[in-house]
């Protein structure tokens, strides 16, 4: 990733208080009941929890009727297998430097490995940052959400796909607070030269004013990773660049997820990783029945907004923003469903007390301009 010009953070004038962030979906632990067996009535689920468990893309807790992980992974073969060839250890030379030891950027560790069955892709750039890479079936893109720890870099949102020359292209566009009418266009690409050799090359503009920079990092598989450390810094603390990052840490903890009526659903852990500096928020959620979840919730500065990827083992993903607020946050996302291509799901966390949080889901089919609660979900602490 390429190091940019720290920006000034945006005042509490400039910060609007309305309801935003967190995440959301993740999926239940029982069994569905067999066709022939009569569901009592307390346990049918309503119209509105059994149209938003039918909705394409949008697996939420125990919305609807309750199922198991998929036996197999829907990630193990297809589409979900197209990066593959970037995973491993690996040292990122710049060739505009010279090898090391001569030059401490000549080389840069780097570790790509799978998760959630192969659904996820996680980057650990021993430059300073995490990328959470995934394949979206339903749009036939990939996507990464990329997380710096250190000063004079943002995080980024990049989609695209593989070509039909093997190569991997993601494009993201960012709108920084202080100028809404610029454009930061960040574009990527990743090179299978040979089994041991990747290629990532960069572009960067800003729209309007044409300043453009480019380059690329050429990425060395190795069998031995040196140990390293990723720079740590105090830009996600409070009054910092990135500081209203904490206003996200009443989510911290371990926490019992339930439906309202009870119904026991998962796990939920949710920390903040230590080797961000405190900037990234990591949620892991589990079942007994073995799905699996990763949600990353983080502030960014250049846009002041809170941004959650979420990716399961299903092979699903959802992306939400929202403004920046205390408790209670909310998140939004676009999640088209038939007959409603501007439909949208809206999830408000609300600390309810030291040990307990709810966090209330809402489906919209106008674009926004109606919301109708489908479901509430109980965080307990464990």
């Amino acid at each position: 990733m390429v190091p940019l010009r720290p920006v000034p953070r945006p005042s509490a004038s400039q910060t609007t208080t309305l309801a935003l962030l967190l995440w959301g979906l993740a999926v239940a632990c029982g069994d569905p009941s067999p066709p022939t067996a009569p569901v009592p009535t307390a346990a049918r689920p309503s119209a509105e929890e059994a149209e938003l468990e039918a909705t394409p893309g949008l697996t939420v807790y125990g919305l609807g009727s309750l199922r198991r992980a998929t036996p197999q992974s829907p990630c193990a073969e297809g589409a979900f297998r197209q990066f593959d060839f970037w995973v491993g250890d690996w040292i990122a030379v710049n060739p505009n430097f010279p090898p090391p030891p001569s030059n401490p950027f000549g080389g840069t560790p780097s570790r790509i490995t799978t998760a959630l069955d192969g659904c996820a892709i996680l980057e650990l750039w021993g430059g300073g940052g995490r990328s959470l890479n995934s394949y979206d079936p339903e749009t036939g893109l990939w996507h990464q959400t990329w997380v710096p720890g250190g000063l004079g870099r943002f995080p980024l949102r990049m989609a695209g796909g593989l070509r039909a020359d093997g190569v991997m292209a993601l494009e993201g566009i960012r709108h920084p607070w202080f100028a809404p009418s610029a454009s930061w266009i960040d574009a990527y690409t990743w090179t299978a030269v040979d089994a041991n050799h990747v290629i990532q090359a960069f572009t960067f503009d800003i729209a309007p004013g044409g300043f453009h920079l480019g380059g690329q990092l050429n990425y060395e598989r190795t069998a031995s990773l040196p140990t390293f450390t990723l720079p740590s810094g105090p830009r996600c603390q409070p009054g910092a660049e990135a500081g209203e990052t904490r206003l996200l840490d009443f989510t911290l903890g371990r926490w019992a997820v339930s439906a309202a009526n009870g119904l026991e659903l998962g796990t939920s852990e949710i920390a903040l990783d230590p080797r961000l500096s405190g900037c990234l928020l990591e949620e892991k959620f589990t079942t007994e029945k073995g799905y699996e979840a990763i949600g990353w919730m983080y502030y960014d500065p250049l846009e002041n907004a809170f941004y959650r990827s979420y990716v399961d083992s299903e092979g699903e993903r959802l992306e939400l923003r929202g403004e920046v607020s205390s408790s209670p946050v909310t998140l939004e996302a676009a999640e088209p469903i038939p007959g409603a291509p501007g439909a949208g799901v809206r999830v408000t966390w609300t600390s309810v007390s030291a040990d307990r949080l709810e966090q209330r889901w809402e489906l919209s089919k106008d674009g926004g301009a109606t919301w109708r609660e489908v479901q509430t979900l109980v965080f307990t602490r464990a």
